[in-house]
């Protein structure tokens, strides 16, 4: 199969490959620069669901296809968002296509115990770890510790991380979390973590081609899952130790031809030592929803990207807040919202459909009451705050609820930091 040829991105088709979470929000932002995007989510299992083909349908600019196979002829452009097919994106490149994915670096992230090695071989701090196999060995280790986090590597489907804080309040935790391993669960792999006490968490939140990083960076905070503040700055302005973990990932990267987006999450304690706890070598999800809007030029930086060439993104301001929408009612139905035609572009949802002109969260995230996430933008971070909060009060939806007053802690955590000499 011949690639197709495109010289510039008004010429060029985009075909992304995704679960679902991203894709609908990413290809209706490309579509404003690409001449053509078509859109996939995984759908084929042995029974599949009338739901999971009508991801991305009624997206403006998009198109929706159940043929991945089928399409890639009619691309130039590929691009992957997620983990677990380092293999494809490999194949693909040999065979001449232009793709944007991480490619095997991706390992960094699903092998925990792997990364904890490469942080000891490449002198970087780290939080005491040990590694535990079988759910009977980790229930003995937890069964006298207090505070520890419990991390599964591989299957993100099972839960990334928890916070373990006695026997007493999480053993029914860890019996639900044997009953999903199933006959897994005396070979699964768990990696149980020391809390780094009286930290900020900060990540860097961009793309690599080949190691390369942009001179413009997007860093923050996140109050996990629920808000998170950014801000875009030079890249001789981060954090220095933002800065350590990209230099030590940049070999990583440049080992395996990654080209994409990524993220790192860090503890900073108060002798100013980062902690590199976890790399996230696909999009992170959030502040992808922020970073899509904060830089205007995706198009040229994904298509010149995918062939090798880093080009410089274009922010529109420099700071973005994100808050998150939830409902119970989202989980086991098509859940319907109102968005003013102004804040459509800021709002990001998940595994969307567009019917009629409505909005629809389709129920395909498990038990998650994650309807999608709201963005707001300005010169301050107070001025994304009050954007994004008044954006929030505005989206309509069945005993919908919003998280914009935990944008204050975020607020709060931005002048501590700074009082660490952290400056944001």
């Amino acid at each position: 199969m011949t690639p197709r040829k495109a010289n510039t991105v008004k010429d060029s088709t985009v075909l992304i490959r995704d679960y679902g979470k991203f894709g609908p929000m990413i290809a209706e932002r490309l579509a404003e620069e690409f001449g053509r995007v078509i859109l996939y989510t995984h759908w084929e299992k042995e029974f599949p669901k009338p739901v999971d083909v009508e991801v991305g349908v009624g997206c403006l600019g998009v198109e929706r296809t159940d043929d991945f196979f089928g399409s890639v002829k009619e691309a130039d452009t590929i691009m992957f968002t997620d983990l677990y097919e380092a293999g494809l994106q490999a194949d693909l490149r040999e065979r001449g296509f232009n793709v944007w994915g991480m490619g095997g670096a991706e390992e960094l992230e699903k092998n925990r115990w792997l990364f904890r090695n490469w942080l000891q071989e490449n002198h970087m701090a780290r939080a005491a770890s040990e590694r535990i196999v079988g759910m009977t060995a980790l229930k003995a280790h937890l069964k006298d510790k207090t505070h520890k986090f419990v991390k599964v590597s591989k299957f993100r489907g099972i839960g990334e991380t928890f916070e373990f804080q006695s026997w007493k309040l999480n053993e029914r935790r860890l019996k639900r979390l044997e009953v999903d391993l199933g006959i897994r669960s005396e070979h699964q792999e768990f990696i149980v973590d020391d809390p780094i006490d009286d930290a900020l968490e900060f990540g860097y939140d961009g793309y690599t081609v080949d190691g390369e990083f942009p001179k413009i960076a997007c860093w923050g905070l996140e109050k996990k899952d629920e808000v998170h503040i950014e801000t875009v700055t030079l890249y001789k302005y981060l954090p220095e130790q933002l800065q350590h973990a990209n230099e030590e990932l940049a070999k990583y990267f440049k080992k395996y031809s990654s080209r994409g987006i990524f993220a790192t999450e860090v503890r900073i304690d108060k002798q100013g030592i980062g902690y590199f706890t976890d790399p996230c070598i696909r999009i992170p999800y959030p502040p992808i929803e922020g970073m899509l809007m904060i830089y205007k030029n995706w198009g040229h930086i994904v298509f010149h990207g995918a062939r090798g060439e880093l080009v410089e993104p274009e922010p529109i301001d420099q700071y973005f807040a994100l808050c998150s929408l939830h409902s119970d009612y989202s989980v086991d139905e098509d859940y319907a919202l109102e968005i003013p035609k102004k804040d459509y572009d800021f709002v990001k949802i998940p595994d969307k459909t567009v019917q009629d002109g409505t909005v629809i969260a389709l129920p395909r995230r498990g038990d998650w009451d994650l309807v999608g996430r709201v963005v707001g933008i300005g010169s301050t971070p107070e001025q994304a705050v009050k954007e994004c909060t008044e954006r929030a009060k505005r989206i309509k939806g069945d005993k919908l609820t919003e998280s914009s007053d935990d944008l204050k802690d975020a607020l709060a955590c931005i002048a501590k930091a700074k009082k660490q000499g952290i400056n944001f």
